[in-house]
């Protein structure tokens, strides 16, 4: 009988690991899932492009969109001496991702290093702690004129120097696995 109780104590056991084991890789997989790939980008204000001004106009609009002409991403032309037409140049074509009401110029991408800690879900939900890296900048971006242009730009580069970054997300338990909230 005891040895009968020491067999099922140690099956229990298996099972549990074995879950538990599922568990860390389903977690780290939807974590994965959410960062790779994910790319960074800088938002124009407008929905679409080409845009004109007219002259009275001129101060507000260059001044935010400016800084994508000088980054590369615009061209600025004059049109018949009364209006200004911002359009897309091949760059700005390239990095262009249209997020519904705005539009927005990709230039580098989130790399998923690893799952760094998670605690014991509780009903369901777990904050979950990872690494991660910043790669794939695009040329335009790596150009100091688009750096001094474009703060963020800027503050990104020097972060993907200084070497992996740490980043949490919250994961919820669903019907089929797991999957980071929001």
């Amino acid at each position: 009988m005891r040895e009968m109780k020491m067999i099922l104590a140690c099956l229990a056991l298996g099972a549990i690991t074995t879950g538990c084991g599922s568990r860390d890789r389903e977690i780290e997989s939807a974590v994965r899932q959410h960062v790779d790939g994910q790319p960074i980008c800088v938002t124009s204000a407008e929905t679409s492009f080409p845009v004109s001004y007219g002259q009275r106009e001129f101060s507000m609009p260059h001044s935010r969109l400016g800084p994508f002409v000088k980054a590369g991403l615009l061209i600025a032309a004059e049109e018949g001496g009364h209006m200004l037409q911002y359009s897309l140049s091949e760059t700005g074509t390239e990095s262009l991702e249209n997020a519904g009401s705005f539009v927005r110029f990709c230039y580098a991408k989130y790399r998923f290093i690893a799952v760094s800690e998670y605690r014991e879900p509780v009903d369901g939900r777990t904050s979950v702690s990872f690494t991660y890296d910043i790669t794939s900048f695009s040329e335009w971006a790596m150009k100091p004129d688009a750096a001094e242009a474009l703060p963020d730009v800027a503050r990104t580069l020097q972060e993907s120097q200084e070497g992996p970054r740490s980043g949490s997300v919250l994961v919820v338990k669903m019907n089929k696995g797991w999957k980071v909230e929001g």
